[in-house]
């Protein structure tokens, strides 16, 4: 028996880039190379969206969509570090801080404490982006501790923060997880009623991929294990246009750059595993909005409600780029998850001060836009010795 070829392309059965980008890859192989991936699509039936299905399972989009990912869990260091110097500045809620005293004993302090004072803080989030079609939806959680240590200098606060976390993405049939480390600087200040605020940090990534290919004609499955960072820096401005004991408004701007880069990728597998360039994304974000605290009591204990709403804007690289190839064809470039360009973020919370030495603290963060949520809680019990 002797198979001929038809004359139409891979390609006219594809409707997005990636599909595109990866049939005219798999078109260039040839007949005659022998290769897996060509013979299994050569030969499917016609059925248009069976073979489109199929693109989609051999694009490995989620190695490009992991930098998405990075890049939008950033933020959880930009929010602590801002965060504590809000509080430090009298411009948002208490956080948790201690101090030692000589003999070496934990104190709790106030969070404006002139002296060298620690806090903590823990972040968990669940999100999900949808390019609708474009690329497959990626969901993904994270969750992770950051810790500090700052003083006064002058009229300025200045410290440094360390932190870890775990996080998993998934579109499909393939999945990321990826550990993190990361070490930042900070400082801010005010000036009557106006407060300025600035970090920077780097983190360090660990990346294990898996991903399964179920196709007609061909099973496969891949597996990569790689190396990323991330740079980011970040600085805001905010200007207090309620500045009493019981209540603050606050109206800020700020900007953030959060550069992510991934080494090249070599998955193990067979003729599905993809070679993967050495990457970078680098995108801008900027922002506007509105804060503010109520201080209140709640069963006789001090407490205050805050809230926040902001629209952010991004810029730059927002559907990052991998180019990559099986191992017989031209390469090829393939989008991962877009970050939303404009976004909505909101953030509620809670303290309630049961004593001079225990509070509970209940927040929650989102970010909505046409194409992306993300949703963030943090509760926690402070107890200090």
């Amino acid at each position: 028996m002797e198979l001929l070829r038809n004359d139409r392309d891979f390609a006219a059965l594809a409707r997005t880039g990636n599909q595109t980008s990866l049939a005219n890859a798999i078109e260039s192989i040839g007949f005659d190379a022998g290769h897996a991936v060509f013979d299994a699509i050569v030969q499917m039936a016609d059925a248009p969206d069976d073979i489109r299905a199929s693109f989609d399972e051999l694009t490995g989009e989620m190695h490009a969509s992991t930098r998405t990912a990075l890049i939008e869990d950033s933020r959880v260091v930009r929010d602590a570090a801002n965060s504590r110097l809000r509080s430090a500045s009298g411009r948002g809620g208490p956080t948790t801080t201690v101090a030692y005293g000589a003999g070496g004993e934990q104190l709790a302090v106030d969070a404006d404490h002139s002296g060298l004072a620690f806090w903590t803080q823990a972040f968990g989030s669940w999100g999900s982006f949808d390019n609708h079609g474009a690329t497959g939806q990626l969901d993904r959680q994270q969750a992770g501790m950051m810790v500090g240590g700052d003083v006064a200098l002058g009229q300025w606060r200045v410290g440094a923060m360390g932190g870890f976390g775990d996080a998993e993405m998934q579109v499909e049939r393939q999945k990321a997880t990826t550990s993190t480390q990361t070490l930042g600087l900070y400082a801010g200040t005010a000036w009557g009623k106006l407060g300025v605020r600035a970090a920077l940090a780097q983190s360090w990534h660990d990346v294990d991929t898996r991903r399964s290919v179920i196709i007609s004609g061909l099973t496969d499955y891949n597996r990569a294990e790689y190396s990323a960072e991330t740079r980011q820096a970040f600085a805001e401005a905010d200007y207090a246009l309620v500045s009493g004991q019981k209540a603050q408004l606050q109206a800020f701007a700020n900007v953030a750059h959060v550069r992510t880069d991934t080494d090249e990728v070599t998955e193990n597998g067979n003729a599905t595993a993809l070679v993967i360039d050495e990457a970078q994304t680098a995108v801008t974000f900027t922002g506007l909005g509105l804060r503010g605290v109520q201080q209140v009591v709640l069963g006789g204990s001090a407490s205050s409600l805050r809230a926040s709403a902001a629209w952010r804007h991004a810029s730059g690289d927002l559907a990052p780029l991998n180019r990559q190839a099986f191992s017989k064809g031209d390469a090829f470039t393939i989008a991962g998850g877009a970050i939303a360009e404009d976004s909505a973020l909101i953030e509620a919370g809670m303290d309630v001060q049961f004593s001079d030495r225990t509070r509970f603290d209940l927040s929650y963060s989102g970010q909505l836009s046409g194409n992306a949520q993300d949703h963030g809680f943090n509760a926690r019990l402070s107890i200090s010795f």
